[in-house]
């Protein structure tokens, strides 16, 4: 009888613990990332990371963290359209600007609705001129008719 006694709460503790552990299974398998684009019209975390980028009228991005852990930091990205007002110096001095043939941006806010119809232009040039220090990996895209800079940029 006390041998059974043991086993019994050793079965019981043991169900406890696999129950616990196949609802966590479960809800993290629930967890459904629930995303609405936050659109932001603020200019100064952008001009922040992209000091060398002037003569800008309006800037229009979202942004967003990968992953769904809670403990440590997760990486983000921040993606979006800065319009110049005037021409950007030293823009056209840049002479590696190349027709990028396959580009279309993701993000297509309304005041942008035709970005996928609009010519873009790509220069590794530019990228690394613009670099920012708290950003790894920039990348930018060129529209000369319309004078408007589409970014994407992310963190490690």
């Amino acid at each position: 009888m006390y041998m059974a006694g043991h086993k019994s709460l050793y079965i019981a503790i043991a169900l406890f613990f696999s129950a616990v552990f196949i609802s966590m299974i479960l809800f993290s398998f629930s967890i459904e990332k629930k995303y609405e684009v936050r659109i932001r019209y603020d200019t100064e975390p952008i001009l922040r990371r992209y000091p060398t980028i002037q003569n800008v009228e309006q800037i229009i991005w979202h942004s967003d963290s990968f992953g769904e852990t809670i403990f440590g930091l997760n990486s983000y990205w921040v993606e979006g359209y800065i319009f110049l007002s005037n021409s950007y110096p030293g823009l056209d001095e840049i002479d590696d600007w190349v027709y990028a043939e396959d580009f279309s941006p993701d993000f297509k806010p309304d005041e942008i609705f035709d970005a996928a119809l609009l010519s873009w232009y790509r220069s590794e040039a530019f990228d690394k001129k613009s670099e920012s220090e708290i950003m790894f990996s920039s990348r930018f895209c060129y529209q000369p008719e319309q004078s408007i800079i589409y970014f994407y940029a992310e963190t490690g």
